[in-house]
């Protein structure tokens, strides 16, 4: 009858698996996770010439050698030892148990192959022995080891419980976890700044392969979140004798093995595929832009994916690069052949443009037309893997390259690499937003080959191309019955000839607005679900990859990985994915859904909460501590925050935000931010008050240029509203005294645009001296902005732009 249960028990656990190729050739591509648990270590031996304690044994030792009854339970062994021994004792006996003087043949076999990362539970040296058996220089380090210094290194195991050869007073109880607790609960690593990191490594592994574990090491459901990606991956080398529970429990998230340590490595040394069977060329980072020949007629859903997600799989593009669009769906950009041309002139070209006005779509366009002229094109898709290696690969080709690298903020040490090889065989397109191009630009001064275009703003041909794809898809709204000029004019005009101005107003018209909230209002019911697209947006907003442990990480929440939510298809529609990524590319689409559909105190009290924890989690890479900036940044919050309660809602984030982080209060550039959001408020005798707090906490080392600049934009404000000419005239010259002598950027002619402001509003009623003062400040702005190098390195539209209203108000004051 005993015989009879086990069979009907196992017979119930589909992932019980005898044949373990699948496995081997998956680990074969060196891009697998190994994952030890405190089996992995038996047949080990430690100092005293024994197997190193588990849980429980350990517990005993040293309830024996503190002559007390521990009752199994480590926590209080180690506590109750702690608190009647000291530490000496207790450090010294963990010492002789878990210092490791020999492993197994086992354990070197199965640190012979190479693993993309190693994690374990395990207090011991077995992986270090086993690895430097092999010749190699294994490092083991800890959850306080920073992840920036050791995450694109090879042959490094990551302690989770703590490591004993970094044991010492002062790492007790905190790195080195003494508590059975410990093992039940995951919460340390899931709070720790390598989770993250692991999260990540999850994504890209090829196989995650967990010896020697069990169900007491750590909680699996909240490690692998039960994602269906990860479960197809996911494989248990357990022993012949593993209880039925602990099979049935863990066949729920992978594959079961039952051939223990020593048959694993067994089949690794008898089976291991001898070649990989992958190409020999394998980037980590880049994919090759091949050119589809695919054939299928564009749908009208397809438009509107594209207008709301910027979606649009690249053989619609390759088409309509090559053929007339029979549905009017891509504007081919006019800058196309201007880019091409530039290309053949200098190896490196930046495309800029502000948020949402389509430079993503033009690096498409030009990845397409590149390769339908013949040229090799690859473009980085992950910023996290090992970038520097594929572009020497790359390199190993020695043909004509092209690189695309879009927001190339987010891997800046590969462009310097570039930079610095400036491989003639290599040429290099990367694209930034405007915002961020000035001080990214600053550390190429040197490099005389760098050419920057601008996709901003719409020619007459691009507007009237925009407004028939709108046309097409029934956009128009009310203003469908407008002749096509009228039409064309609501772009230019209305929309300022820009994309993102146009697209936005489309997204919040009613037709369009009812088939969002159609989607959005159910999934926003659910609390989880609402967490997890408030990430998505923020993520899309800030320019950052959308892979999903990114979104769980900034969510709070681990529900992307969650198959009910990838399921609905309101969130497919939504949120279109594809195994660890989400598929957007349209930041528009995701502020227009934080600006109309989420409540403001919703959203602030979820920043707030996120903006805490990041700022624990800043140093650990650059994408953190990226993401901590935005957060602080006046120009983010503002985009993010609903509309309707604004106002409100901007005092009460940086209100709370103070409060929130210690020492915040004592920089400038947070009271420099602040200040921007009361200027914003048209609060302007609170935004004087934060100016110059954030002026009186200046050090020497701090560039004031941004203050200046807000400065003058104040007092400009200020000269707005002030109904005495002569005081309004004042306000103006003080102004204009700072911006003068700030440097020529797109900060400084932000707040020069003003001008044209005031000229509208007080020109006509000033005196004849005032007029001739202000004027004489707009023709000296005209002449110094005549001065500078236009084309091709201008910084932005905006220095063109502003240019354009000097001569405008020149004009007419000199008819």
């Amino acid at each position: 009858m005993e015989q009879l249960q086990r069979i009907d028990v196992l017979e119930m656990v589909d992932n019980i698996n005898n044949d373990i190729s699948e496995v081997l050739k998956k680990i074969a591509s060196g891009n697998a996770i190994l994952f030890t648990g405190a089996g992995f270590s038996s047949e080990a031996t430690n100092i005293k010439g024994e197997e190193p304690p588990c849980a429980k044994q350990l517990a005993d030792l040293i309830a024996e050698k503190g002559n007390f009854s521990g009752e199994s339970d480590l926590k209080f062994s180690s506590n109750y030892f702690l608190r009647t021994k000291g530490h000496s004792p207790l450090i010294e006996l963990l010492k002789d148990q878990y210092t490791l003087n020999e492993v197994d043949q086992a354990h070197k076999d199965i640190c012979s192959i190479k693993w993309k990362r190693i994690y374990t539970t395990n207090y011991d040296n077995s992986i270090e022995l086993a690895l430097r058996s092999n010749g190699q220089r294994g490092e083991c380090i800890t959850l306080d080891d920073d992840p920036q210094v050791y995450y694109k290194k090879e042959n490094i195991c990551v302690h989770i419980n703590g490591n004993i050869s970094s044991l010492r007073q002062d790492t007790i109880p905190d790195s080195f976890k003494l508590s059975t607790a410990s093992y039940l609960s995951p919460d340390s690593f899931i709070n720790s700044k390598w989770f993250y990191s692991f999260k990540k490594d999850l994504e890209k592994a090829s196989a995650i392969v967990f010896v020697g574990y069990s169900l007491y090491d750590i909680d699996i459901q909240k490690i692998l979140f039960g994602s269906p990606h990860f479960k197809e991956k996911t494989f248990f080398i357990t022993y012949p004798e593993e209880s039925k529970k602990s099979l049935f429990e863990l066949s729920e998230f992978g594959k079961v093995y039952r051939i223990g340590v020593s048959g694993f490595a067994k089949e690794i040394i008898d089976n291991m595929p001898k070649k990989v069977d992958t190409e020999a060329f394998w980037l980590e980072s880049f994919s090759e832009y091949i050119i589809s020949h695919e054939t299928t007629d564009i749908r009208d859903q397809n438009i509107y994916d594209f207008l709301l997600h910027g979606k649009l799989e690249s053989h619609f593009f390759d088409d309509a690069i090559t053929n007339v669009q029979q549905l009017p769906y891509l504007i081919i950009r006019d800058k196309l052949d201007d880019a091409l041309r530039l290309l053949q002139e200098k190896n490196f070209l930046t495309v800029i443009s502000d948020f949402g006005n389509g430079k993503t779509v033009f690096l498409r366009e030009l990845a397409s037309a590149l390769a339908m002229n013949g040229k090799q094109v690859f473009l980085m898709y992950d910023y996290d893997s090992n970038y520097i290696d594929d572009i020497d690969k790359i390199r190993s080709l020695n043909t004509e390259i092209y690189l695309i690298i879009d927001n190339y903020e987010n891997c800046f040490d590969a462009v310097k690499y570039l930079v610095t090889i400036n491989d003639n065989n290599i040429k290099v397109i990367l694209s930034t937003r405007t915002n961020n191009q000035g001080h990214l630009y600053d550390e190429f001064e040197s490099l005389d080959n760098m050419l920057e275009i601008s996709v901003d703003i719409l020619s007459d041909l691009e507007i009237s191309k925009l407004s028939n794809i709108i046309e097409n898809a029934a956009l128009w709204g009310e203003q469908a019955g407008f002749p096509d000029l009228k039409k064309q004019s609501i772009i230019k005009d209305d929309n300022r000839a820009q994309l993102s101005h146009t697209l936005l107003n489309l997204l919040n018209a009613p037709q369009m607005k009812g088939r969002i909230d159609n989607l959005l209002a159910p999934l926003l019911e659910v609390p989880e679900y609402q967490d997890t697209i408030l990430g998505i947006c923020i993520l899309e907003i800030m320019n950052h990859p959308l892979k999903f442990s990114s979104i769980s990480e900034i969510s709070l929440s681990n529900t992307i990985y969650k198959t009910e939510l990838s399921k609905n298809q309101n969130f497919i529609q939504l949120f279109p994915s594809r195994q660890d990524m989400v598929l957007g590319n349209s930041s528009l689409f995701a502020r227009n859904l934080l600006s109309f559909h989420f409540k403001g105190i919703y959203t602030v009290n979820k920043l707030l909460k996120i903006v805490t924890k990041y700022h624990k989690l800043r140093h650990n890479s650059h994408i953190e501590a990226d993401i901590y900036k935005s957060l602080l940044r006046f120009s983010f919050i503002e985009r993010v925050l609903p509309h309707d309660s604004k106002r409100n809602m901007l005092i009460r984030y940086y209100e709370q935000l103070k409060s929130r982080i210690v020492g915040l209060e004592r920089t400038p550039h947070f009271w420099l931010q602040y200040a921007m959001a009361r200027i914003a408020m048209n609060d302007f005798h609170n935004a004087q008050n934060c100016l110059e707090t954030a002026y009186a906490k200046a050090h020497d080392e701090y560039d004031t240029s941004y203050l200046d600049a807000q400065q003058s934009r104040l007092w400009i404000k200020l000269a707005l509203e002030e109904t005495d000419q002569n005081r309004s005239i004042e306000l103006i010259q003080k102004a204009h005294r700072l911006l003068k002598n700030l440097d020529d950027n797109q900060y400084k002619y932000r707040q020069v645009e003003a001008y044209f402001d005031y000229f509208e509003a007080k020109y006509m009623t000033l005196s004849k001296k005032n007029k001739a003062k202000f004027i004489s400040f707009v023709n000296e702005m005209a002449r110094r902005l005549d001065g500078l190098h236009k084309g091709y390195f201008t910084e932005s539209n905006r220095m063109d732009y502003c240019h354009q209203k000097m001569n405008d108000m020149l004009d007419k004051v000199n008819m």
